[in-house]
């Protein structure tokens, strides 16, 4: 038999196990010390036997502790989350002030989740959390669960083509605005090993001086120096531009007679010469003409 006392309140409970060796006690109140001790018994005909009494255990209901844990959303935020303790009715979550070393209220809520924004890169934060319950028996608090993250600049994203020609490669993407700039790594196959290949700022980049008709493979990261340190950005999502002719630009053309057309345009990095077509009326085209030029005259029309 398994007794509970409960001096602060007057209470006495008793439990009559059967033959189990550990036992739950529920509806107890919270922050309230308990005394619990067995009596162990047999039964003979329906009549138990007592022995004698174990010693006395002291034991006081209370908040479980949530545990916290967090990641960092972008270079400036992060996001900290933590687990359900029964019989809370809100949480309260502390950032430490790295100036003074003390823990200072950021939020309280009923939620499990909660990002705090406006942090210095590369800093790391520690944060620390704690259940309470509110009753009409009044206010009451669990331990502190503490957890520290650092706030890290986000990968580059969106990488895309923004021209290429005989050897160059012109990259666009979406980067940072935190960042002081970024790196172009490249290799020649998508998971081969990668040489870092320019540090700029801006958010293109142009490759220069690349063997024609060739593919590459790309990654950027991005970077930010703040009192005398770097810190960096995961890579980007590798991305893969291959080198080829650009379009001949900037087409124009003039009459300079009643029977032809001359055609001009803008050379082309690479060429070795031009083909010029005319289209025939039912979607399909011929070529008229071959030339090293960035001109040509179609005549007879």
């Amino acid at each position: 038999v398994l007794y509970a006392d409960c001096a602060q309140n007057g209470t006495s409970s008793e439990f009559d196990l059967g033959n189990v060796t550990s036992y739950t006690v529920t509806g107890l109140d919270i922050m309230t010390e308990y005394e619990f001790y067995i009596v162990p018994y047999y039964t003979v005909g329906g009549y138990k036997t007592f022995g004698y009494y174990s010693d006395s255990i002291y034991a006081t209901p209370q908040l479980r502790t949530p545990v916290l844990s967090g990641s960092a959303l972008s270079q400036t935020s992060v996001k900290l989350t933590w687990t359900l303790v029964p019989g809370a009715t809100s949480y309260t979550l502390y950032q430490k002030n790295l100036a003074t070393g003390r823990y200072e209220p950021v939020t309280e809520t009923s939620d499990l989740t909660a990002t705090v924004t406006g942090l210095p890169v590369g800093i790391p934060q520690a944060f620390r959390v704690r259940a309470n319950l509110d009753n009409p028996t009044g206010h009451y608090i669990s331990l502190y669960s503490i957890y520290t993250v650092t706030p890290t600049l986000t990968a580059p994203s969106d990488l895309r083509l923004l021209s290429s020609d005989y050897t160059n490669i012109k990259i666009g993407f979406t980067g940072n605005l935190d960042a002081t700039g970024y790196e172009l790594w490249r290799s020649s196959t998508a998971t081969g090993v990668y040489t870092k290949v320019a540090n700029f700022t801006g958010n293109e980049v142009l490759n220069s001086g690349l063997l024609f008709n060739t593919t590459y493979y790309y990654k950027i990261r991005a970077y930010l120096t703040f009192e005398g340190s770097t810190t960096y950005s995961p890579y980007s999502t590798v991305f893969s531009a291959k080198t080829a002719l650009s379009v001949a630009a900037n087409p124009t053309a003039v009459s300079p007679n009643y029977n032809s057309i001359k055609f001009s345009w803008t050379a082309v990095n690479g060429a070795s010469g031009y083909e010029v077509y005319r289209a025939l009326g039912n979607g399909a085209f011929a070529l008229v003409g071959t030339t090293t030029a960035t001109s040509h005259t179609s005549t007879g029309l």
